[in-house]
């Protein structure tokens, strides 16, 4: 009896200290540490630069005319939109309602009288997709030089965790690709299409000319790790007549996908040119039908399912993500036994732990935000010091 108490008791242990996939997901919580605007900071940011002057990229000749044309016709539209957004003292909404007040309109086919009737409001859509993508495109100030440094110790662990044998897929609903760059620079070019599973078929961005041909990646069958970019990336690029997607590891491409062909390498292996930006707007309203974006998703459910230990930071579980705590919770009761689940915020939010454990009643809440998940990381100075720290208090 004893030793079948023992035999049940070192089960209970295997059990708890039990190693597999890891998926770490990562909302837009977890990209402001690294120097990148959250929800609530996007719109007032892109109002900011139009002001300056500065959102869109002004170049020589047509690209500085393209650029001065595009600014004004995105303020003129927002105003005819949203009259007194531009009037001081007005806080201006979440970017979120204005693109889902923007898909309700263009849903029905209604219109806003002279000057914003429907294909107005299309071009204003597609104008502030490309204001958000200008914004997100890379950190700026003091905050992005000190946010380099912590995305490059969360990509070493990664690298260290994925070398260790440890599988990890990278779940995120960010647009920035600022971690991802960290991750991918570290892999060989030449070993990118076996070493990284981006959950869909993929095509290199460079190194082809105008008659051209990539090669098409399906997704590795032993990959390292996982990257999964659930509403698409700013290294992306789609043909809309194929549907292939282009993947730069380390550029953001999403600019060459508007206006007129520029460089040659825009023109799809089918011949379909120019290439479009791969984004799903923050949006209330949302019918995604892109096919490579079905497959991710199934991929990620699939990512969730397979893994041991969910680590989720920086996203707050909205109620308005349907899809999202949908697929969370289907990946949850798809498995045997349950994962372990650790939610990573900044600061403690009753509302958001009661909204997670809900779902999950067994999760942990860690309110020490990316700073404090990345100093406690294993192999990093901060960890190391507390692990010393832990071994002398035992000692003594």
């Amino acid at each position: 009896m004893a030793l079948k108490k023992n035999r049940t008791a070192a089960g209970r242990e295997r059990a708890t200290n039990r190693v597999g996939p890891l998926a770490l997901f990562l909302g837009a919580g977890a990209s402001k540490p690294f120097g990148f605007p959250v929800t609530d900071e996007i719109l007032p940011e892109v109002l900011s630069r139009l002001r300056r002057g500065d959102l869109f990229p002004r170049g020589e000749g047509r690209g500085l005319r393209e650029a001065d044309e595009s600014a004004r016709d995105l303020g003129e539209l927002l105003e005819r939109l949203l009259p007194g957004l531009f009037a001081e003292r007005v806080v201006a909404p979440l970017i979120t309602d204005v693109f889902s007040l923007l898909d309700q309109i263009i849903g029905t086919g209604g219109a806003l009288g002279e000057g914003a009737d429907a294909a107005d409001l299309v071009r204003l859509r597609s104008l502030l997709e490309h204001a958000v993508a200008e914004v997100l495109s890379e950190p700026r100030g003091v905050r992005g030089r000190a946010g380099a440094a912590l995305q490059e110790r969360l990509a070493s662990w990664i690298h260290r965790t994925c070398a260790g044998g440890r599988f990890v897929s990278v779940i995120s609903t960010n647009y920035d690709f600022g971690l991802e760059r960290s991750l991918l620079s570290r892999i060989p070019a030449r070993a990118l299409p076996g070493a990284v599973d981006f959950g869909l078929t993929w095509r290199p961005a460079e190194g082809v000319g105008a008659r051209g041909r990539r090669q098409a990646w399906p997704r590795p069958a032993r990959p390292r790790m996982a990257v999964l970019k659930l509403h698409g990336a700013l290294n992306w690029l789609r043909c809309p007549l194929c549907e292939h997607v282009v993947i730069h590891p380390s550029e953001p491409i999403f600019r060459e996908g508007q206006g007129p062909l520029a460089d040659s390498w825009l023109t799809c292996s089918c011949g379909f040119a120019p290439l479009r930006h791969v984004l799903v707007a923050p949006s209330m309203v949302r019918d995604v039908r892109d096919p490579n974006l079905l497959s991710l998703w199934q991929s990620a459910l699939e990512a969730l399912r397979a893994a041991e230990e969910w680590v989720i930071v920086g996203y707050s579980l909205p109620p308005q993500d349907v899809e999202i705590r949908a697929m969370l919770l289907r990946a949850y009761r798809a498995r045997p036994q349950p994962p372990r689940v650790r939610v990573v915020q900044a600061g403690r939010s009753r509302e958001t732990e009661h909204r997670y454990r809900v779902m999950f009643p067994d999760m942990t809440f860690d309110e020490g935000g990316v700073e404090g998940f990345v100093r406690r990381l294993p192999g990093t100075r901060a960890s190391a010091r507390t692990s010393r720290a832990a071994r002398a208090a035992r000692r003594s």
